[in-house]
């Protein structure tokens, strides 16, 4: 394998400027390649070693993206298993395009809810946002720039790992806040935010459809510019000396709520 390949890979693997920089990411192992491929996803280099490749399904996808005219790329197993992050390494991995669309150009009606973050401190939570996300009918994540939004990388190889392939069936939106505060109101949509002292608990309250759902950073929550943002708060309720519970939990129990209100 080429030196600049191996290094390409590990760079955008290891280093979140480079991603966002370049738009690129990198997957590895055979449901997040067959995933990736079914959505659609554009892949720059597809990185397979056919003696640690068993899958017939994953087989096959490279050679159709091969002949499709996708860059592939044959690997020893000592080579593939030097840019391999796994216990055992699959055979297949690929630096795949980052998908990012700007707010103006999304359909509210894509989802029953979305997702808002803006600093969010496990990529490993951001990813189980995701999955619930993508499992209960939301659309997406918009992910708000400035302010701890540099934070939010659902192309960090950990989320990408916790979503279960779910980041590629969820939109991926980037924003500041006064342009979501724009769409949010041309649309005639509400924008809730989760806080300690929200003032109605989460499940009585009516959520209507596309609502965007604003959860805050693991240990300060809601940043105050967001919080002022939101058109209501709600709260998770707990038992007295209860610790906050973990982000992923609580989007998820939201979300929950959004979409069972909606269904």
């Amino acid at each position: 394998m080429p030196e600049d390949l191996l290094k390409n890979y590990l760079t955008l693997r290891r280093a979140r400027h480079e991603r966002d920089r370049r738009g690129l990411f990198v997957i590895e192992g055979v449901g997040h390649f067959v995933a990736a491929v079914d959505a659609g996803a554009t892949l720059r280099t597809i990185l397979h070693c056919p003696r640690l490749l068993t899958s017939p399904v994953a087989q096959k996808l490279v050679r159709h993206r091969r002949r499709a005219g996708d860059r592939t790329v044959k690997l020893s197993p000592e080579a593939f298993r030097s840019l391999s992050s796994a216990p055992r390494a699959s055979g297949v991995a690929a630096i795949v395009e980052q998908a990012v669309v700007p707010v103006e150009e999304v359909d509210p009606a894509d989802g029953l809810f979305w997702l808002v973050l803006e600093s969010i401190r496990s990529h490993g939570n951001l990813g189980t946002l995701l999955r619930t996300s993508a499992a209960l009918g939301g659309g997406g994540v918009m992910i708000v720039d400035g302010a701890g939004g540099g934070t939010v990388d659902p192309f960090d190889p950990a989320a990408v790992r916790a979503s279960m392939n779910a980041l590629f069936r969820q939109q991926i939106v980037r924003t500041d806040l006064p342009r979501l505060r724009r769409w949010v109101e041309r649309h005639g949509l509400q924008l809730v935010g989760t806080d300690s002292h929200g003032a109605i608990p989460f499940d009585r309250r009516s959520y209507h459809p596309s609502t965007l759902i604003a959860l805050g950073d693991e240990r300060t929550g809601l940043s105050e510019r967001l919080a002022a943002a939101c058109d209501a708060t709600v709260r998770i309720p707990m038992r007295p000396r209860s610790d906050s519970l973990n982000l992923g939990v609580a989007g998820s129990l939201v979300m929950y709520a959004a979409a069972a209100g909606m269904g």
